[in-house]
């Protein structure tokens, strides 16, 4: 027996940073621009992939720039894991201004734009960052419901965002990396180092995905605040037959008493590992500051809870008397398919022992999102113990969203039988 709360793959915004540097800023266009940086100028591509170091002088017309970007900065040093992504090169050495232009958009086989750039000594290894783009369109003669593309975002030859597919409706939204340290990625202080941040194009033409995908802006930020990186698949508790107190939230979390009420959303993210402290709602380390439709149709409106630093150290155990809402809150990875099955499953531990064992029972359903999943399951004695899964469903069919911000909420919603002799309380 165990004691838990999975989700199941079948298959497998909100800024907290300050800027280091932006390519364009969010006004979903392609204006003309002088001086580089935010006032960059978005041309069409050339249509090639040319090799490092690229020409850091380009012209705000159509074609006038490759796919290296270079802001203002001493570029005499390669790094090695550069060099293991992309070859041995000479870098370009001295960049007196920030480039005028950049390639809009991945079109055919021109899938690679790279953004060169010198990081200030005043940084730290350990310092956190994440990147952060917007897409602007879609090749428009490409099947609405086909039209895709892929981008995978590399920071010094080190993957640090996974392929993402981008549809229509993905197109004018922000996506951020997760959070990674410096360190991480090789990165190098100082005028000099040839620091590069890769966005590479994965296209699908060949299954109706279209020939190109254009930008609308690109950004480096330095973390203010620690954010997790979203987990899939998650658990709270594990596989031990118990409640132990444990430590780190998800698979470690604590179960404990409920309170007996049931609160309304947001609910606490800091609940202490005490018997009758926690509330309905538990929270995995992540942002929370965009509110789901289907949620606040299904709960009223609310107030999300902005960052959470840690996974929530405690949840409540079990459905009792009228407390009857388990919600668990969390972020999803940017790359999760909207149409991949998916399913929750859970486990309960123990029923109320001083009800009848011939009418001793309590019924679940399941609900994402505010959408149901799983009508109620009434469980007995015989059932404790026993994983209980859902239907699969799709992110899509439960209006998931990926990302930071974004406050997807599985419940849990008790059913109580108590009048019918099937007792007060059922354990998760």
């Amino acid at each position: 027996m165990w004691g838990s709360l999975c989700f199941l793959a079948a298959s497998s915004l909100a800024s907290q940073g300050q800027l280091l540097w932006t390519v364009g800023i969010d006004d979903n266009a392609w204006p003309a621009g002088t001086g580089g940086g935010p006032t960059t100028s978005f041309v069409q591509e050339n249509g090639t992939i040319n090799p490092l170091p690229g020409n850091p002088v380009s012209t705000s017309a159509d074609r006038g720039a490759d796919n290296d970007y270079y802001f203002a900065g001493d570029y005499s040093n390669t790094i090695e894991s550069v060099i293991g992504l992309y070859g041995e090169y000479t870098p370009i050495g001295l960049v007196d201004v920030n480039e005028e232009a950049t390639e809009r958009a991945f079109a055919g086989g021109d899938n690679d734009m790279r953004y060169h750039f010198n990081l200030p000594d005043s940084l730290q290894p350990t310092d956190r960052v994440s990147l952060t783009f917007d897409a602007l369109n879609l090749d428009d003669t490409a099947n609405a419901a086909t039209r895709r593309y892929g981008v995978e975002v590399y920071f010094n030859g080190v993957l640090v965002q996974p392929a993402i597919t981008i549809r229509p409706p993905q197109l004018g939204r922000l996506y951020q990396t997760p959070q990674f340290s410096l360190e991480s990625v090789n990165a190098k202080f100082g005028p000099g180092h040839d620091n590069i941040v890769s966005l590479k194009g994965i296209s699908h033409s060949n299954e109706g995905g279209g020939a190109w995908m254009g930008f609308d802006h690109v950004k480096l930020e330095q973390a203010t605040e620690v954010v997790p990186p979203p987990a899939f698949p998650w658990a709270v508790g594990k596989d031990d037959g118990g409640w132990p107190v444990g430590d780190g939230g998800g698979e470690n979390a604590s179960f404990v008493q409920e309170n007996g009420v049931i609160n309304p959303l947001p609910g606490d993210p800091a609940s202490p590992e005490t018997n009758g402290q926690a509330d309905n709602d538990y929270y995995f380390g992540g942002v929370y500051t965009q509110k789901l439709p289907s949620v606040v149709a299904a709960y009223g409106d609310y107030a999300p809870v902005g960052t959470v630093s840690a996974n929530e150290e405690a949840a409540e155990r079990a459905f009792a008397g009228g407390d009857n809402d388990l919600r668990y809150h969390f972020n999803l990875p940017n790359e999760m398919d909207p149409d991949a099955p998916i399913a929750v499953s859970f486990k309960p531990l123990n029923l109320d022992d001083s009800a009848p064992a011939a009418t001793r029972r309590y019924g679940v359903e399941v609900y994402f999102n505010g959408v149901l999943v799983q009508p109620e399951v009434v469980v007995r004695p015989d059932a404790l113990g026993k994983e209980i899964v859902t239907p699969s469903f799709t992110l899509r069919g439960v209006k998931a969203e990926v990302g930071p911000g974004f406050d997807n909420v599985i419940s849990l919603k008790g059913i109580n039988h108590g009048g019918d002799g099937g007792g007060q309380w059922m354990g998760i």
